[in-house]
Order: structure tokens, then sequence, then C-alpha cells
């Protein structure tokens, strides 16, 4: 079974999860090419997937660490792991 998760975010909610407001989210989708793409399901309602947003932010911080992904997400685990 996948820990893979199909939870859907609303802008809001996006914009709660990075510390941004919606002006700033949705210059992120214009001018970040590597930012997930929010899906547009009719004028009113648009949402992005909660995995697509977790896993830019862990590749951003990777990327900051001078990590990969792999190895950032095996210290963060490490570091939980230690402060259970």
């Amino acid at each position: 079974m996948s820990n893979l998760s199909l939870n859907q975010l609303r802008p809001e909610q996006v914009c709660e999860r990075l510390g941004c407001g919606k002006t700033q989210l949705y210059k992120l989708v214009k001018n970040d090419p590597t930012f997930p793409k929010p899906i547009q399901l009719s004028s009113r309602w648009t949402f992005w997937y909660e995995c697509e947003i977790d896993a830019w932010t862990i590749k951003k911080a990777a990327e900051q660490q001078g990590l990969s992904t792999v190895s950032y997400t095996h210290l963060r685990a490490h570091e939980t792991a230690a402060n259970l």
C-alpha cells in the first residue's frame, strides 16, 4: 500500500503551508516552472494535490541544504526519530 496522499488543498491551505499570500502563490505558479500547477475543475474550484506541494517543499529545502531529496528526507527522518 502506498503512502501517497491525494488530499486536495485549496489555495488558502497551500498559502498556509508555504507561509505566503495568494498573490505570492500565483506568482510561484506563473514564474517557477518547478512549482506544481493547480488543477482547475471549474472557474470557482482550484486545488493542488497535497503530495505535490509536499514534494516541492522537500525538494526546495534539500536544494538549500545542498543535499539530494533522498538524503534530505533521510536526514529529517533521523532527526524526527531522535526527538521521540
